[in-house]
């Protein structure tokens, strides 16, 4: 059993001894002790109260307490179940019988259910040669299946461009701007081709600048901007 975070100084509402054993288990786990310097572990006290009672983990010493709910102090009560945290029920427990036979029957027109069933395309085939918790089983498995690949990140397509890098530098050397112009095959196959004919529509060429060029391969998801550059 998992719980949420439970913030000192609430009032924790247990209705049953079940509960109450539960809730002090995991507040022993967390450190707490009974006002009284006692394992939580020792005694739960839920009889003195029934149904009525409630545990109240104090501010700063982690000691528990425990009361009787009154009106007085209801609005501030939690409920044992608003903090345990809610496990993701399996085909069984949130379906009926007839819902998991129309589950059955959407998928069959999907051609899913020989990917589950292997082999079996006819649901009344598998509700014949089936017993129900092996149907069960293999739409939880299925489901669970379904659900990993939709959390996995899709892998990202890549598009690999080659272009000519311009290097602009200044008259000590440092560099001042790089231009990435497309090389394209067939019109400027060549660096220094793609270089002159950037110089040709640059017209403010400064007598102190110099420019290289070099090829150069991007790398860059499609749609997207670059993420190997060299």
């Amino acid at each position: 059993m998992k719980f949420k975070s439970i913030k000192p100084g609430s009032r924790i509402h247990c209705r049953t001894e079940e509960e109450a054993t539960a809730l002090l288990k995991h507040l022993n786990d967390l450190g707490y002790k009974w006002n009284t310097g006692e394992s939580l572990l020792d005694k739960n006290s839920h009889h003195v109260f029934g149904e009525n009672t409630y545990y109240h983990p104090t501010i700063g010493n982690r000691f528990v307490v425990y009361g009787e709910v009154g009106p007085e102090i209801s609005d501030e009560m939690l409920e044992f179940t608003d903090l345990v945290e809610q496990d993701e029920k399996t085909v069984s427990e949130r379906m009926t019988a007839t819902e998991i036979i129309n589950w059955l029957q959407v998928y069959e027109k999907e051609t899913v259910v020989d990917d589950i069933f292997g082999g079996y395309y006819c649901v009344s085939d598998i509700l014949r040669d089936f017993y129900a918790q092996d149907i069960v089983d293999k739409i939880d498995a299925y489901e669970a299946l379904k659900k990993k690949r939709k959390e996995e990140p899709k892998p990202v397509k890549l598009e690999w461009i080659t272009v000519c890098r311009i290097i602009e530098r200044d008259k000590f050397g440092d560099v001042v701007d790089i231009h990435d112009e497309p090389i394209v095959t067939g019109v400027c196959g060549d660096v220094e081709d793609v270089l002159r004919k950037y110089l040709s529509e640059t017209n403010d060429i400064d007598r102190d600048t110099s420019y290289t060029a070099e090829r150069a391969v991007i790398c860059r998801p499609k749609e997207g901007r670059s993420c190997i550059d060299g």
